[in-house]
C-alpha cells in the first residue's frame, strides 16, 4: 500500500510513497494511473519484511520502470534507507 504524494503532468503518472507500518518510508515509486486504485474498505495489509533496499534505474527493472514517462529525477524507483 502507498500514498500519492505528487501528482505529474496532467496526471499522467503519480509519485507514491511506501511505508513500512510503523511509518517508515522505504521507497518513492512513479506509477502510471492505470497502476494503483483506491483503497476499499474491505481491503488489509499484507505484513512482510523488507528486503535490503537498492536503487531501480529506468529501463532495469522488470515491470513498469522501463514503461513509465520520464519523471522529474533520473530513477522511477527510489529505495531509501
Amino acid at each position: 500500500m502507498g500514498t500519492v504524494v505528487h501528482i505529474l503532468g496532467n496526471v499522467s503518472a503519480y509519485e507514491v510513497e511506501f511505508a513500512t507500518l510503523t511509518g517508515k518510508t522505504i521507497a518513492v515509486a512513479t506509477v502510471l494511473p492505470l497502476q494503483c486504485r483506491p483503497i476499499g474498505h474491505r481491503d488489509i495489509n499484507h505484513v512482510r519484511e523488507v528486503q535490503a533496499a537498492q536503487s531501480i534505474q529506468r529501463g532495469k527493472a522488470p515491470g513498469i520502470a522501463a514503461n513509465l514517462p520520464r519523471p522529474a529525477s533520473n530513477s522511477s524507483v527510489q529505495a531509501l534507507g
